[in-house]
């Protein structure tokens, strides 16, 4: 199978020289190592160390963190781009069963893609997809800290992307908060289709690129 094949064409050329692979950031300081340089808007959005943002403000509506970015190279059999960050949400005064609310958009290019719902009680937010996007979870719970530690993956349709795109997170809330960390958007070396026929290289029988 081709996952174990290494030359899946059989063309003598080497997938990983066919399709060199990378795991780049298309994004500047996803992390938040030491501050939110490269990111713009709500001064809500505040850095904590280690290194995270959290927005603990109160009776917002559409409270904004963004970066704009270029198009990045995505393989040629891939039909979705993912959005993958940590995410947390607590209650006011880290009380879990807060009977106040908080939401986070996903937006890209003015579009929402996924929405996170701290509702007033309970104890899990609600993760909704939307616009043809998916997402790896239905849930979060609901913790009595700041620090994002669920793993998200947001995958959005490649056909979202534009020469110069916009992420944004937008922040709704009473009481409740939100935090974010190691926000990802891969960007390949190259999309691994020399001919543009839709198949890549190490695979492809008519290309050797």
């Amino acid at each position: 199978p081709d996952v174990i094949d290494l030359d899946d064409d059989n063309d003598g050329v080497l997938d990983t020289v066919e399709c060199p692979t990378s795991a780049n950031n298309i994004l500047v300081n996803g992390t938040f190592d030491i501050n939110k340089t490269g990111w713009t808007g709500s001064a809500n959005w505040t850095y904590y160390a280690p290194g995270f943002l959290w927005n603990s403000a109160e009776n917002v509506t559409n409270d904004l963190l963004t970066q704009t970015f270029a198009k990045p190279i995505i393989s040629a059999e891939s039909s979705s781009v993912d959005i993958g960050f940590d995410f947390n949400t607590n209650g006011v005064g880290y009380d879990i069963n807060s009977t106040a609310t908080a939401s986070m958009d996903v937006v890209l290019n003015n579009t929402v893609y996924a929405t996170f719902t701290n509702p007033s009680g309970g104890t899990t937010a609600s993760v909704v997809a939307k616009n043809g996007a998916t997402v790896n979870v239905s849930s979060v719970d609901i913790i009595s800290n700041n620090i994002p530690t669920t793993k998200i993956i947001v995958k959005v349709p490649k056909t979202a992307l534009a020469n110069t795109n916009t992420l944004s997170f937008s922040f709704t809330a009473s009481s409740d908060d939100i935090g974010i960390d190691n926000v990802f958007i891969r960007t390949q070396l190259d999309a691994c289709d020399k001919d543009g026929d839709g198949i890549i290289n190490s695979k492809d029988l008519d290309s050797d690129g």
